[in-house]
């Protein structure tokens, strides 16, 4: 340019001394400007200042000494007021839930994609979260409920660096990832009660008429109001009320503890418990849907350690949970990812009944039918965790199969799973238990003579007892002996002459009674009758 001949150098010279006599260093962010090979300030003013006349102050602020001849790798401060700005924009990179922007342009829904610019104002619903991405890359989530007013986007000609300045009027808002770019920038949110000023940092803040808080991640952040200004470091937080100054730095709790939660959910509603943190008062709960977290499919704070995310599409998700202290501050973030697959969800088990007893050997399983389901997978096992197999059937069209096998007494366990043709087999039910009861043994026939009555049958396992019954009626509603015994047989004195009924259950060593037998019906005859008259002669003589 000729403004920048060797003459007009000499002018712009003068100029400088001027300046250097009667402005002060200005006390603006600074942008570190590294020299190349070539730069002078003239140069540096072309290409980077909003006028010719901030030359001089370039040279007065750096104290550079020979204008001309400025060593490459040199860093030179220039304050950020003084460079050739222009507007930037923001857009919205995901939305969850709903959200409106207000601004010059109208209100518009927010959605994925839409460009912000300085002046729009953001309103998430009770449900809404959206995620922003600024010229320089840094992201920043906004939560459900809050106002963020964008005051302030800008950029400067050939650099890489942005000035961003949003005002959270209420809600919360977190830095998600460090800025992509390597340049520096200024990052201010200011709320009701402080302003937070910070730059390639992972923050978070949140604010109400009452107060605001702020919690570090990574880097720091400085935090100040009227009343005072303090630096929070990576891992502490802070609270300002309105009126005070920031309280000091805040020691954020530990990250919950997620490495026994289980990796794989098959049951709905989905939910988790964390083991108890000392100083909780609560806990921050965010899903996410993998890959990726642009925005929470969930944000809710939970009063304790029990987590309730209701039915989740089946999938694979992410869990962020961090713990909160009495001060309102969230702490370190724990992240876990899980699978759910819980469909098609496995019918409801009827028969039979948990713990109940069948004395059949072969007895139906039966379930709750569905119709969307044309068909179901059958397990029945010796043991609980299904090792021990009995049968095994995954084409059962029916809400109802009976077992493959003769079951011998004991404890029985059985499950089933749905199939349909969209997800293929679904998870088992849990497993539900039954006992297959002791059968009642035969009754041999009884023997009668004139004093007793003598009845058998065969004997089962060891330790093995038998309820006796004897009654003169089939219904047994009274009965004539009730008795349990220890042997597989039993001695009655002989009844009188007429019909008679008697069965027999047999109850295992562990206490569980089978069914009763079949009765058996018995006639036992009339004693036969004796000549009394004879007996009454024979009397007096004996007594002789």
């Amino acid at each position: 340019m000729e403004a920048f001949s060797r003459a007009g150098r000499c002018r712009w010279w003068c100029v400088a001394v001027l300046v250097a006599l009667n402005t002060a260093p200005s006390r603006a962010a600074d942008w570190i400007y590294t020299v190349q090979r070539g730069d002078n300030p003239w140069s540096l003013t072309e290409r980077y200042l909003a006028g010719v006349n901030y030359w001089p102050r370039i040279q007065q602020l750096n104290q550079i000494a020979d204008p001309e001849h400025i060593a490459p790798g040199t860093r030179l401060r220039i304050p950020v007021d003084w460079l050739r700005r222009r507007s930037a924009v923001a857009r919205i990179g995901a939305v969850s839930g709903s959200a409106l922007v207000d601004g010059p342009s109208g209100r518009r829904e927010a959605r994925d994609g839409l460009e912000l610019h300085s002046g729009d104002v953001i309103t998430t619903g009770e449900e809404g979260n959206l995620t922003l991405v600024f010229g320089d890359g840094s992201r920043v989530l906004v939560h459900a409920a809050s106002e963020l007013h964008i005051d302030e986007l800008g950029t400067f000609d050939n650099t890489d660096y942005y000035e961003t300045r949003v005002r959270l009027e209420q809600g919360r808002m977190e830095n998600l990832v460090t800025p992509l770019g390597a340049g520096p920038g200024r990052f201010e949110i200011e709320t009701p009660a402080a302003v937070t000023a910070v730059r390639g940092t992972r923050f978070r803040v949140s604010a109400d008429a009452a107060a605001m808080r702020a919690e570090v991640i990574e880097g720091g952040v400085d935090v100040g109001s009227g009343h005072g200004k303090v630096e929070i470091p990576a891992g502490f937080g802070t609270v300002a009320e309105t009126g005070a100054p920031p309280s000091a730095p805040i020691v954020l709790l530990d990250a919950p503890g997620v490495a026994a939660l289980p990796a794989l959910l098959d049951r709905l509603p989905v939910g988790f418990t964390l083991p108890a943190l000392s100083g909780a008062v609560g806990y921050r709960v965010q899903l996410g849907e993998v890959p990726g977290f642009a925005v929470p499919l969930l944000d809710l704070r939970a009063d304790g350690p029990r987590l309730r995310l209701g039915d989740l599409a089946d999938g694979r998700y992410v869990l962020r949970v961090r713990a909160i202290d009495a001060n309102g501050l969230e702490g370190r973030d724990a992240e876990f990812a899980f699978v759910v697959d819980a469909r098609p969800e496995p019918p409801l088990l009827t028969a039979p009944a948990p713990g109940a007893g069948v004395t059949t050997g072969q007895p139906d399983l039966q379930w709750g039918a569905r119709a969307d389901i044309a068909r179901y997978r059958v397990q029945l096992a010796r043991d609980e965790t299904f090792d021990d197999l009995l049968m095994d059937a995954d084409d059962v069209t029916a809400a109802t199969a009976t077992a493959s096998q003769e079951l011998t007494p004991g404890n029985y366990y059985w499950r089933v799973a749905a199939i349909d043709a969209v997800e293929g087999q679904g998870p088992f039910s849990d497993p539900q238990a039954f006992r297959r009861l002791p059968p009642a043994p035969p009754l041999e026939a009884p023997a009668v003579d004139e004093r007793q009555l003598v009845v058998s049958w065969r004997a089962g396992q060891a330790g093995d007892r038998y309820r006796f019954q004897f009654a003169a009626d089939d219904a047994f509603t009274s009965p004539l002996v009730d008795e349990t015994l220890a042997e597989a047989h039993v001695t009655l004195p002989r009844p009188g002459g007429g019909t008679y009924f008697m069965r027999v259950q047999t109850i295992d060593a562990e206490g569980y009674a089978g069914a009763f037998g079949t009765p058996n019906r018995i006639e036992v005859p009339s004693p036969p009758s004796r000549p009394w008259w004879l007996l009454a002669l024979l009397i007096p003589l004996l007594a002789l």
